[in-house]
């Protein structure tokens, strides 16, 4: 769903041809379920939901501090970066359901 919203963000990327739209998309799918992995993991433990916004804050804004991805290559890898930092946090035990009695 929030890669439907951010689909505005993918399409400004700046593309040669309409065959880059896909990876571009693809890429921010990705994206945003491993950040929104995080900030559920930040919210379900510290139960501070203003935590997990000053985050989502911090990470829009970081782009600004930061040379822009000019490539696809670097796209990419930015993706999988974030992918290996965020995508553990779904395996913590606070995903993990407790046993019903």
């Amino acid at each position: 769903m929030w890669a439907l919203w951010h689909l505005p963000s993918s399409l400004s990327f700046d593309h040669d041809s309409l065959t880059q739209i896909g990876p571009s998309f693809l890429l921010s799918c990705l994206n945003c379920i491993a950040f929104g992995t995080f900030l559920a993991f930040i919210y379900l433990k510290t139960h501070n939901i203003w935590l997990a916004i000053l985050i989502h804050f911090c990470n829009n804004n970081l782009p600004l501090m930061l040379p822009q991805a000019d490539t696809w290559i670097q796209a990419t890898a930015s993706t999988l970066i974030q992918l290996a930092i965020f995508l553990p946090f779904l395996f913590s035990n606070v995903f993990r359901r407790a046993p019903s009695p």
